[in-house]
């Protein structure tokens, strides 16, 4: 009777074991979740998680209007649509760093008011150097 209750309860072990390795098999079938399975978000919506302060989904409306001022900026100047966002980025810590809360879009936005609207790309040299004078302006 003992060996008969030994045999079920190993029996009943085993099947657990098989079904945890069988789970494992699967989740492991499904890919791994890692960095190279995810999606990346786009500049744009780094953009407004910057400006925001925390997480913004892909469809949220502010990620179109980073979409419309990088588009905006990429049209006059000469950077890359990364180096106009890195730029803005910077810009917006420097005004940070002297007092000044800007928020992220409004920078971005007074960027490109302070660039000729007849100006085509690159016609004023570097975009950087006019959010240069512009921060400078602010800050004194």
């Amino acid at each position: 009777m003992r060996l008969v209750a030994n045999l079920e309860d190993f029996v009943g072990r085993r099947r657990r074991i098989v079904t945890v390795l069988m789970l494992l098999a699967t989740v492991a079938a499904c890919g791994d979740p890692g960095p190279e399975n995810t999606i990346e978000p786009s500049l744009e919506q780094k953009l407004a998680t910057v400006h925001s302060g925390g997480y913004v989904s892909a469809d949220d409306p502010l990620v179109g209007r980073f979409s419309g001022a990088l588009d905006r900026l990429e049209a006059k100047c000469p950077e890359s649509r990364q180096q106009l966002a890195d730029i803005g980025v910077k810009g917006r810590e420097l005004l940070r760093d002297s007092g000044l809360t800007e928020p992220l879009l409004a920078v971005f936005e007074n960027w490109r008011a302070a660039i000729p609207n007849d100006t085509e790309d690159g016609g004023v040299g570097l975009c950087a150097d006019i959010l240069a004078v512009y921060v400078t302006l602010r800050t004194g």
